[in-house]
């Protein structure tokens, strides 16, 4: 095994580690989470990314906080995944999803991506189990995305974000 597969697989049982089971959250988000991760991977994205996406909700839905990521994965990591966070400070849903995805959209290439395949996994999910609800959201948050990042960011991932909301 090379060692950027390892330090993937590494992230991958942190992760799992770290969601409780049975915890009640909307969508299977370690699966999510690992989907995230591994389609960034698939699409050739560096370490820090692929291991970002992997962690992308893992500060938001658990108990770990940046300082534990960092000591495993190093500033940077720690970094993307704070940006990819939702401010639990911000009390308003909407205005909180607002304020993260702009935060990602200008923070970094990578934040953005991150961010980029994090709402696509979910548009994927929520079309695949009929959940119009959500799935409009997703649509909404993903179109914000496209509008708010750094027009030189010009990713595949993008375009596939682009293909599945219109």
């Amino acid at each position: 095994m090379n060692k950027f597969d390892k330090e993937l697989e590494d992230a991958i049982w942190f992760v799992a580690d770290k969601f409780e089971v049975g915890k009640d959250l909307k969508k299977p988000t370690l699966l999510h989470s690992i989907r995230v991760g591994l389609y960034l991977h698939e699409g050739g994205y560096n370490k820090d990314t692929c291991i970002g996406g992997i962690l992308h909700d893992v500060i938001e839905d658990t108990k770990t906080s940046e300082k534990e990521i960092e000591s495993r994965f190093g500033s940077k990591i720690a970094e993307i995944v704070v940006v990819n966070s939702k401010d639990m400070n911000i009390v308003d849903n909407v205005m909180r999803s607002e304020v993260l995805i702009k935060k990602c959209a200008t923070h970094s290439r990578e934040s953005a991506v991150i961010k980029a395949a994090d709402i696509l996994d979910n548009i994927r999910y929520y079309r695949r189990i009929e959940d119009e609800l959500n799935l409009n959201t997703m649509i909404k948050r993903g179109k914000m995305l496209l509008v708010e990042k750094n027009a030189d960011f010009q990713d595949e991932v993008f375009r596939d974000l682009e293909k599945e909301i219109s």
